[in-house]
């Protein structure tokens, strides 16, 4: 169990510790669903442990962010492209570096005028070929979209009964993809949740164009309270149950057995997932964290939340190979570091859901300050070393950027 934090949830650690059994295979088949034929993910399986070395699987480079008075950021999602890698601050400055991570320039349109966005910025796409940017404006119900420099270009009005926060993304040439989870984990009966809330929105016009699927018993990753006369407060787990991987659309509610790939207006199942709850009968939620031509690893965490003894469980890993129909509880360790010790908190972790990135790659969070103290333990060697013998407590965190190998 490790500290939880309200709004910005900075904990659960996942150890990266090899198994302590000895001639224990190293995965084990994977059954079928019967009727279609997808791999089942069991969320209960007890899946043998395997220590795997990233740089095994992927090609690794480090990305250090260029800071200065215009491009100091935080943990907020990275969008990568093939020329940049952008990001939003806690001032809601829209800040572009290049693939290095030298700095380009930013822009700030906070405001309340009609080609203003309000100050918390709670979601934002790209899209490469126009050259524009949608940032999600809650407050007041609508998205958004400028030039790269900033220039504004139009305004996507959306319902007021509908909330797209952290969850709108780059679909085609004519719509993002969003999800609506307005309500969802309130434990309010008194406010509705909505049944189908995957939608299409037009980059021209804003309007909703429903994706058919349904879910009956909607669950999200976090814990929402509307108090009557008390202050209200959210808790998350940084995980997203739809998230762009790569070109297509991952759909893997938790309420449903089977995961989706949004693709050319068409749901096609990925896998099934098995036994959703734990033994204390508590939901255990279930994402893809990367996805390509032969493996999903998989990020899974029991929705325990203890706000009160500021506690979460632990999340765990899994690994699905393709090829061999594999599943494995899987710690996946950087070879630059020689401790395992100083593994990342939810949004620090190596995903291609929390961030947007081209296919077959993954980004990873390292904080300075960390870098700086387990250089100073000895743990570090390699380029990461010497990246860390520059650095200070102040500089934004490095990024790891890992693309799979095919």
């Amino acid at each position: 169990m490790k500290n939880l934090y309200l709004i910005l949830v900075l904990s659960a650690l996942v150890a990266c510790t090899g198994s302590s059994q000895k001639e224990k295979p190293a995965c084990v088949n994977t059954p079928v669903e019967p009727f279609t034929g997808l791999p089942v993910f069991d969320l209960q399986g007890q899946y043998p442990k395997k220590e795997i070395i990233l740089q095994d699987l992927a090609d690794v480079r480090y990305a250090v962010l260029e800071i200065g008075d215009s491009s100091l950021v935080g943990t907020r999602p990275i969008l990568m492209t093939d020329s940049f890698l952008v990001t939003v601050n806690k001032k809601s400055d829209v800040i572009f570096f290049d693939k290095s991570g030298k700095y380009l320039h930013s822009f700030n349109r906070t405001g309340m005028s009609g080609e203003e966005y309000g100050d918390i910025v709670s979601g934002y796409c790209i899209d490469e070929k126009a050259r524009e940017i949608f940032i999600y404006d809650g407050l007041q119900s609508r998205i958004q979209v400028y030039g790269y420099g900033g220039a504004y270009r139009r305004t996507l009005k959306l319902p007021k009964n509908r909330m797209f926060v952290f969850s709108i993304f780059e679909y085609d040439e004519n719509f993002l993809f969003g999800e609506d989870y307005r309500f969802v984990d309130s434990q309010d009966e008194r406010y509705p949740v909505n049944k189908t809330p995957y939608y299409k929105i037009s980059k021209k016009d804003g309007k909703l164009t429903s994706v058919s699927i349904t879910v009956k018993e909607r669950i999200r990753d976090g814990l929402y309270t509307v108090g009557d006369g008390e202050s209200g407060g959210y808790v998350g787990l940084f995980m997203s149950p739809v998230a762009r991987l790569g070109s297509d659309i991952l759909i893997a509610d938790y309420s449903l057995d089977t995961a989706y790939v949004y693709r050319d207006d068409h749901l096609i199942p990925l896998t099934v997932r098995r036994n959703h709850t734990s033994e204390n009968n508590i939901p255990i939620l279930a994402t893809v964290d990367v996805m390509t031509g032969r493996y999903l690893l998989w990020y899974t965490i029991v929705k325990d939340i203890d706000v009160k003894n500021n506690h979460v469980s632990d999340p765990v890993t899994y690994l699905y190979d393709r090829f061999t129909n594999e599943y494995c509880r899987v710690d996946l360790v950087n070879r630059d570091v020689v401790s395992a010790t100083n593994i990342p908190a939810f949004q620090m972790r190596l995903s291609a859901n929390y961030h947007v990135v081209p296919e077959n790659y993954a980004i990873q969070y390292y904080p300075a300050e960390e870098f700086i103290e387990l250089n100073g333990q000895g743990k570090l060697k390699g380029e990461l070393k010497e990246i860390a013998s520059k650095l200070n407590d102040e500089d934004n965190p490095v990024l790891l950027i890992a693309k799979f190998k095919e």
